[in-house]
């Protein structure tokens, strides 16, 4: 998680989040959206798109639904269904302050993990999926072990996969969108929670193939 988050994190209140079912936005971004984030430093060096590629695509694709404001509420589709709304929101507008981060990514069902300035992953990632929001991103591969899709991820290639990642997504129904949260939030607990990994790196039980340094600029695969 990023420094200002994780001093505002409270651990029994983010499982509460992870278990709370009830959210008022399909999809969410919340982050910067600088021009940098979209320079094609991305797919030269990593072969993913750009997280203004991304958004782009995702405003273009589906005006419908997409609003660039916080806490617009918009009907169920049906009892069993989840909202429609994709909420975008650019920290330059809509700056969410560090205590309010995690409980805002628990607003929605799923996250869209744009990649970074420089490397794809991003801590948007982490953060997401310690709240039980389920994470959508072409970089699965790159976390250990890699996120499955359909069980806790939702993974695309290109333009046109990202397109049917969220046309399948609008087709999802609760009992499937909680099956999965629940599968985000186990995978979080068990990987990627900073106090058991740094419990298990003190008591020499990781791997080397576990450590892993992302902020690397070009593709070390």
């Amino acid at each position: 998680m990023h420094p200002w988050t994780l001093q505002n994190e409270v651990e029994e209140e983010t499982l509460a989040l992870a278990n709370q079912p009830e959210r008022d936005a399909l999809i969410l971004f919340a982050g910067c959206q600088k021009p940098r984030y979209g320079r094609p430093w991305m797919e030269e060096q990593f072969g993913v798109l750009s997280r203004l590629d991304i958004l782009n695509t995702v405003r273009y694709e589906f005006p419908g639904t997409v609003v660039e404001h916080p806490r617009h509420f918009t009907s169920h589709l049906q009892a069993s269904r989840a909202p429609s709304e994709i909420r975008i929101l650019n920290s330059r507008d809509h700056s969410i302050p560090a205590k309010h981060w995690l409980p805002t990514l628990a607003n929605a069902h799923f996250f869209l993990c744009g990649p970074g300035g420089r490397q794809p992953i991003c801590h948007h990632l982490t953060e997401a999926m310690a709240v039980g929001t389920i994470p959508i991103l072409e970089y699965g591969d790159r976390v250990f072990p890699r996120l499955t899709d359909g069980v806790d991820s939702i993974q695309f290639s290109g333009r046109e996969g990202l397109i049917r990642a969220i046309q399948r997504i609008h087709e999802m129904d609760r009992e499937e969108l909680d099956r999965m949260r629940e599968q985000v939030s186990a995978f979080y607990r068990e990987h990627l929670c900073g106090k058991k990994f740094l419990r298990r790196l003190l008591q020499d039980e990781i791997q080397g193939e576990e450590l892993a340094m992302p902020f690397h600029e070009k593709n070390l695969y």
